[in-house]
């Protein structure tokens, strides 16, 4: 599993952003075209990331049992992708999960938020998160963690907003997992072990699926970025 994470601050610079706007899949490329902006440049930011994420799969083995971590900057990926002349094509599942056609057997996940963006791949199943940190009422919790979870954040937090952050991107993580979505919901499953994991890989048996493992991730200053894989 490998994880790379972008800050998409250079790509908001016109010349930057024009440079490597040819260099994503050509969805996103027709669908960025013209626009301007944060919004936008996360957007490319994701897409540099796909392109730059399978290269490297497709490159090495593959077959790490860790998870590898990278941080990349836009300038550095536009000049490797250029130089490596192809564009992976991306598509859209009925539930909105990008894949590979060409290579469904390479499972890749994206996220981003304020001024991140990141990408996971590997050869088995995995999504991804990442969330900004923003002020939270202790209140909203049990809108949407399971009873645990909530309990725990009220109750044993020690850091509200971190831990509420933290969980939201595994859940968030857990849906594209799954590839279902908020249709799914997210007080079915607790990830407090992970929470409480303090970083490590946690593994989880959900219903009648294989075992899954959830992890959190160390990410920037005010940010928090969740993982879950097969």
């Amino acid at each position: 599993m490998r994880v790379y994470l972008m800050n998409a601050g250079s790509l908001e610079s016109a010349d930057v952003y024009k440079s490597a706007l040819m260099l994503v899949d050509p969805d996103r490329c027709k669908q960025l075209e013209g626009r301007s902006g944060k919004p936008a440049a996360l957007s490319l930011a994701a897409g540099l990331l796909i392109q730059y994420a399978y290269l490297d799969h497709i490159q090495e083995s593959g077959t790490e049992k860790e998870i590898l971590f990278y941080s990349k900057d836009a300038i550095e990926c536009t000049g490797v992708l250029k130089a490596a002349g192809h564009v992976e094509c991306v598509r859209k599942s009925d539930t909105g999960s990008p894949y590979f056609p060409d290579h469904p057997d390479i499972y890749f996940s994206i996220s981003h938020s304020g001024d991140y963006a990141v990408c996971s791949v590997s050869g088995a199943r995995n999504g991804i998160d990442i969330q900004e940190h923003r002020n939270l009422s202790c209140d909203i919790s049990g809108r949407y963690f399971a009873g645990e979870e909530d309990e725990y954040l009220k109750n044993e937090s020690g850091d509200f907003t971190k831990d509420f952050f933290d969980l939201w991107c595994l859940h968030e993580a857990y849906m594209k997992y799954t590839g279902q979505g908020m249709k799914q919901g997210m007080k079915d499953v607790s990830f407090l072990s992970a929470l409480k994991a303090d970083g490590a890989k946690a593994v989880h048996n959900i219903g009648n699926e294989k075992r899954i493992c959830a992890q959190i991730l160390q990410a920037p200053a005010g940010y928090s970025l969740g993982i879950v894989s097969a």
